[in-house]
C-alpha cells in the first residue's frame, strides 16, 4: 500500500493541504515529540501530513518518526527556497534531482565541504517516479512560471548575502561539478532520513526569494510560493 509522508516546516506551507485533507475525508490526528500528525485522504491517496518545523534537526526527526512509526511508503518535502541559479525566477518551481548540506564542513581532515564523513554518500538522490509525477503535474495545472530540476542545497542558515551564496554555490559544484539552483533549510536532512531507510522521496520548492540583500527590500514572496509547491503536492496524490 502507499502511504506518503508530506512534511512542510511552516504553517503557510501545510495550509492547503490540510484543507484539503478536511474537505474530502476525515482527519484523524495525533501528537509524537511535540509534533502534530494528520492521517488522512487527498483523493485515493492516503497520506500523513505534519509541520516539522524550520531546520535540518527537526526535519529529520519528523522524517524518521512518519517512516519507523507512521509506515509511511514515500516522503514528499513542499515548500519554499531560494534561488541560486540565475535562470530561476520568483515563484518558479524547482524538484530536486539530488540534496546535499552546504553546511557540513570537516575540511580540517582534508574532507571538502559538504562531505560527510563516514557516510558512503553525501549527495541524496530523489526518486526518478515521483520527479515524473510531479512534472505531469505541474504541466496539467498551466502555470505561468517555469518548472526546473536540480540540486537542492541544504543547510541550517537563511542565504540572504549574495556573499554567503556565492560560498554554497562554489562548495556544492566542488562536490562533482554539479552545482546547486535552490537553498533551503529541511530538504537535504529529510532526504537524507529517507535514503538511509531506502524511502523514496522528493523535494518540490517554489522559490519565494532570489537568496540575496533584495529580500530586506521586501522582495519575498513566502505564502504564494507555499501555495504553488503545496498545489503541485496535492495534484500528485489527486492522481
Amino acid at each position: 500500500m502507499t502511504l506518503f509522508g508530506v512534511i512542510g516546516a511552516m504553517e503557510v506551507e501545510i495550509a492547503l493541504l490540510l484543507q484539503k485533507m478536511e474537505e474530502t475525508a476525515a482527519v484523524k490526528t495525533s501528537q509524537r515529540a511535540s509534533l502534530t500528525f494528520y492521517e488522512g485522504e487527498i483523493g485515493k491517496a492516503a497520506l500523513v501530513l505534519v509541520k516539522s518545523g524550520i531546520g535540518t534537526v527537526n526535519a529529520a526527526l519528523c522524517a524518521q518518526i512518519l517512516i519507523s512509526e507512521f509506515k509511511v511508503s514515500h516522503l514528499i518535502n513542499t515548500g519554499i527556497a531560494g534561488a541560486l541559479s540565475k535562470n530561476l525566477g520568483i515563484l518558479d518551481v524547482v524538484l530536486s534531482t539530488d540534496a546535499v548540506y552546504h553546511d557540513f564542513r570537516v575540511t580540517g581532515f582534508g574532507y571538502k565541504p559538504c562531505i560527510i564523513p563516514g557516510m558512503e554518500k553525501s549527495v541524496f538522490s530523489a526518486d526518478s517516479k515521483l520527479i515524473e509525477k510531479a512534472k505531469n503535474a505541474y504541466t496539467s495545472a498551466h502555470f505561468v512560471h517555469n518548472l526546473y530540476t536540480g540540486r537542492i542545497a541544504t543547510g541550517n542558515i537563511f542565504i540572504d548575502q549574495t556573499s554567503e551564496k556565492a560560498r554554497i554555490i562554489s562548495d556544492v559544484r566542488d562536490l562533482d561539478g554539479i552545482p546547486p539552483i535552490a537553498v533551503e533549510m529541511e530538504g537535504a536532512a529529510i532526504a537524507h532520513v529517507a535514503s538511509v531507510n531506502q524511502i523514496p522521496f522528493l523535494i518540490i520548492r517554489s522559490i519565494s526569494d532570489t537568496a540575496d540583500e533584495s529580500i530586506e527590500k521586501g522582495e519575498y514572496k513566502e505564502e504564494e510560493a507555499a501555495k504553488i509547491s503545496s498545489f503541485i503536492v496535492q495534484s500528485i496524490l489527486e492522481d
